[in-house]
């Protein structure tokens, strides 16, 4: 049996199997893609870092409100009357994120309804005003605190004192107090 000759132009090209990488070794992570492109993922965020930022989104308390279609509080004059102010609206978006941490079952007159500067415990000073002192203790006029001291208590950069004394809290001092470059006093006294 001889060969046959085919003409160049009516041969079909070879195709070479596709080339693969080699696995990655069993210590490195599997390479991501992304789900839709199929591309390898450059950077991603874990999943602490994703719950650090979705934190910070309800701290502010803006997510909630604009997945209602909703205005914030503090973004109205009923609770922050100069709302050209915007670091008083600020700290107010973080009373208002940590305000149920902080409480835990007890009662807060924290609310749409009462201006900040007649929330209980809640102290402002300064020019433009800024809070000043969180001073809650178990008063008569206050029920007592039985929740936890707060992170967020560090994002409020003009707080001087902050006093919750005589209340059950529980937890640990967060080290994001260290953040309060003008804290002149503390007292977490029981």
């Amino acid at each position: 049996m001889s060969a046959i000759h085919i003409p160049e132009e009516y041969r079909v090209p070879q195709v070479r199997p596709p080339q693969f990488l080699p696995p990655p070794p069993p210590s490195a992570p599997p390479r991501r893609r992304n789900s839709l492109s199929g591309r390898p993922v450059r950077w991603s965020i874990t999943a602490g870092a994703a719950a650090i930022l979705f934190a910070l989104l309800i701290v502010s308390g803006q997510l909630l409100f604009d997945v209602l279609g909703q205005t914030h509080p503090c973004d109205t004059t009923t609770v922050v009357s100069d709302q050209t102010n915007t670091g008083l609206v600020a700290d107010c978006k973080v009373l208002w994120g940590l305000k149920d941490n902080l409480r835990g079952d007890a009662t807060l007159n924290w609310n749409a309804s009462t201006a900040i500067s007649s929330w209980q415990g809640i102290q402002l000073g300064g020019t433009p005003q800024r809070i000043a002192a969180l001073i809650i203790t178990n008063a008569p006029s206050l029920v007592r605190m039985n929740g936890t001291l707060p992170s967020e208590l560090g994002n409020l950069p003009t707080l001087t004192n902050l006093i919750i004394s005589n209340n059950s809290l529980t937890g640990s001092i967060p080290p994001e107090l260290g953040n309060l470059q003008n804290l002149t006093a503390l007292n977490f006294n029981n």
